[in-house]
């Protein structure tokens, strides 16, 4: 059996191709399962699309590969963070560009959404995408970092989510190459804010998408999984430094005085 995740016009393609087909009933977190003579089909919830090879399989995968965005630029930097929601540890906000080998690369050691993957396997995950040589950028903000980060912005009238738009905006910036016909997929929080901070990047030769779930596209996918990895590896530093289980604690446990080295200040659990 072979995969492929699929995009939302491909999706639609699928559904056009495949109409008159066998369907049966799909198990659960299946979208569409077909068996039908010998060609088996199975999309997911998830886009990834499930088949066995065979001559008809093959024209349908060749088929929808025609409406695969990412064939049409030479380089696709995906991007993600983790973090925001946690009041401890930090915020990490990582950038991926990878080519169509390298994504060949990446979907072979199925990479896919961090939130689907334990966390015991996220490490395993993590080696084996720095052994493919994957170009990244990351960016790391421990709470001592992002506490004062967060009150500039904050004195500025501004929120969260402008902090996010620009950890997203430094990552990318960094993989740019003007030179190469890029598609930037940043996975979607707030589009406006996002929008002005990309104002500062040059983006001769370079599409931006932001998408909801965007962890579909294995760049995307191989960001969540970096930032996943450096989240966990700051939280498990931060623990041993001050000699503090954070995950099992609670904010009013922690020394006031360590706080700001260890948490999200602004965090209403957190504030004293």
């Amino acid at each position: 059996m072979k995969s492929i995740t699929l995009n939302e016009k491909q999706k639609q393609i699928f559904d056009i191709v495949t109409r008159n087909f066998k369907h049966v009933p799909a198990n659960k977190y299946e979208k569409i399962r077909i068996n039908d003579n010998g060609l088996l089909l199975v999309l997911y919830d998830s886009g990834k699309l499930v088949y066995n090879e065979g001559i008809l399989s093959d024209k349908i995968i060749n088929i929808l590969k025609k409406y695969d965005m990412s064939n049409d630029y030479d380089m696709v930097i995906g991007s993600d963070e983790t973090g925001k929601g946690e009041w401890y540890g930090p915020l990490v906000t990582v950038a991926t560009a990878i080519d169509s080998n390298k994504r060949s690369d990446l979907e072979k050691i199925n990479v896919k959404d961090s939130k689907k993957i334990p966390l015991e396997d996220i490490k395993k995950l993590y080696n084996k995408i720095q052994s493919l040589n994957i170009d990244y950028s990351a960016l790391v903000l421990k709470p001592i970092e992002y506490n004062k980060i967060y009150s500039e912005f904050k004195s500025e009238g501004k929120n969260l989510n402008h902090l996010l738009a620009y950890t997203h905006r430094k990552v990318i910036e960094d993989l740019i190459d003007n030179s190469k016909k890029t598609l930037v997929v940043i996975d979607k929080f707030d589009s406006y804010k996002m929008n002005d901070e990309l104002e500062y990047i040059n983006l001769d030769n370079v599409s931006i998408l932001q998408e909801s779930n965007a962890e579909k596209w294995t760049s995307v996918a191989t960001s969540s999984i970096i930032a996943k990895y450096l989240f966990e590896k700051c939280v498990m530093d931060l623990s041993k430094e001050y000699n503090i289980n954070l995950r099992k604690n609670k904010p009013n446990k922690i020394n006031k005085n360590i706080l700001n080295y260890v948490a999200k200040t602004h965090f209403k659990n957190v504030k004293r």
